[in-house]
């Protein structure tokens, strides 16, 4: 790609795609875990709002309690050690910060 388009900053270009491709995949998650903690909640509390204060900290606790057990940063290194992607997307993933949880 360089040879066709020199000036053009294919490497940034491309780890901002990657960077908000892993945005977008953070809110879906959210969105899914939300979705597939509602249905035990309702059953549990039938007439709780989804959007109601007890069902949000609900989600909060869970997400609390999966975040300090759950290995992100390691099982994020596994799924893409086959893949052989370029360093440039790994270092995205070893940038001292866990960009997941910002979700």
């Amino acid at each position: 790609m360089n040879r066709v388009w020199p000036e053009f900053d294919w490497q940034g270009e491309f780890a901002d795609f990657v960077a908000e491709h892993a945005r977008c995949l953070r809110v879906l998650l959210r969105s899914h875990v939300e979705r597939g903690s509602w249905y035990p909640f309702r059953a549990l509390h039938p007439g709780a709002s989804r959007n109601g204060r007890e069902f949000r900290r609900a989600v909060t606790r869970t997400t609390t309690l999966v975040r300090s057990h759950y290995p992100a940063p390691m099982a994020i290194k596994m799924l893409l050690k086959p893949l052989t992607v370029p360093p440039a997307l790994t270092r995205l993933n070893h940038g001292g910060r866990s960009s997941w949880r910002n979700a």
